[in-house]
């Protein structure tokens, strides 16, 4: 999931509004923070309607007059739960629906005053959250002196409340590439994460190719194999170094996997016959399938749960006890015929 937060100013401008839109299609983004947009609250929902149907929005106008604060979000793709809101923050729980990434998010705007901002600190302590937290957005403060480059001098004042509520609630800073700092000649840079969630990898299992069967060497390789004496508790006995190693039957197992029954042997490792194989593993293979709430899924456990659970609604479960035989349905119910039995 890709997760921005960009300080856009003057969103209510055309070439802007053209400009973030061409934005959120280049980089793919799942749900962005749009702050000090600028935009009236009155012309706000006419140009969120414009980035398309498929995106929703949230904003902080009934705190901010000026609605400092917008968050949209790819209702496909993510789940947004709004549990905080005021003037220089919107507190939400997102849920990733194409994998198991939830975390906490805050979008900040902070005020332009140490007074001011007094408020979004004390905001910070109190939230309660049991999982990941991410803190995101525009501080209008610095944690340290060497975070800002000419401009008006920071003073000592201006970033000890920042750095004791880091300290409080127990965040540190990501890791980071791309500009060292993100305003310049009042153009602000885009802030931009992508989550990713380790993908268990499956272990491949062993498959044996018809075509090696029928070979007059693999029955010797199996027999010899299987008449070895094998000291301790064994469950079976393979040794598929030596059927691997048979270019002989190479085209042969290439021609199996691709189905193309009409490819001649010496052409099976062609371009095209490679291609064909590896498009028909990917016709074979579920890569993502969509449950009874249209919600996306493409981690492969996540998949094979789903499938489960369907087939176990529809089939149901075993009964824990059988009804017995009616023997009066045996002797008086109705026969076969002599001539049906014969």
């Amino acid at each position: 999931m890709i997760i921005v937060s960009w300080n856009i100013r003057e969103l209510n401008k055309f070439y802007k509004q053209r400009e973030f839109k061409k934005f959120l299609l280049l980089n793919k983004v799942d749900l962005i923070a749009c702050l000090e947009t600028r935009v009236k609250q009155q012309s706000a929902k006419e140009i969120q309607r414009k980035v398309g149907v498929d995106w929703k929005f949230t904003d902080n106008y009934a705190y901010a007059p000026n609605g400092r604060i917008w968050i949209g979000w790819k209702v496909a793709n993510v789940k947004v739960t709004v549990l905080d809101c005021s003037n220089q923050m919107i507190h939400c729980c997102v849920t990733d629906n194409n994998s198991s990434f939830s975390s906490y998010i805050t979008f900040v705007y902070g005020l332009h005053t140490i007074h001011d901002r007094a408020s979004l600190w004390r905001s910070l302590r109190n939230m309660q959250t049991n999982g990941p937290w991410l803190i995101i957005g525009d501080f209008n403060s610095v944690l340290h002196e060497e975070d800002r480059l000419n401009g008006i001098p920071v003073h000592q004042a201006d970033t000890t409340d920042f750095q004791r509520c880091i300290d409080d609630i127990g965040v540190g800073q990501i890791t980071k590439r791309g500009c060292k700092f993100s305003w310049s000649c009042s153009d602000h840079s885009p802030i931009m994460i992508i989550t990713k969630v380790n993908r268990v990898k499956v272990k491949k299992t062993f498959r044996l190719m018809s075509t090696v069967m029928k070979l007059q060497e693999y029955k010797e390789v199996v027999q010899n194999t299987w008449g070895q004496q094998i000291q301790g508790y064994t469950i079976g006995k393979k040794d598929t170094g030596l059927i691997k190693k048979w270019e002989a039957v190479q085209e042969q197992i290439l021609k199996q996997k691709s189905r193309a029954t009409w490819i001649k042997l010496g052409g099976c490792n062609s371009k095209y016959s490679h291609a064909y194989m590896r498009a028909r593993q990917a016709r074979n293979k579920v890569i993502c399938i969509y449950n009874d709430q249209h919600i996306k899924i493409s981690e492969p456990k996540q998949i094979q749960l789903e499938f489960t659970q369907f087939f176990q609604h529809l089939l149901g479960t075993a009964a824990t006890e059988l009804p017995g035989i009616d023997i009066s349905i045996i002797w008086n119910g109705p026969c076969l015929t002599m001539n049906q039995q014969q």
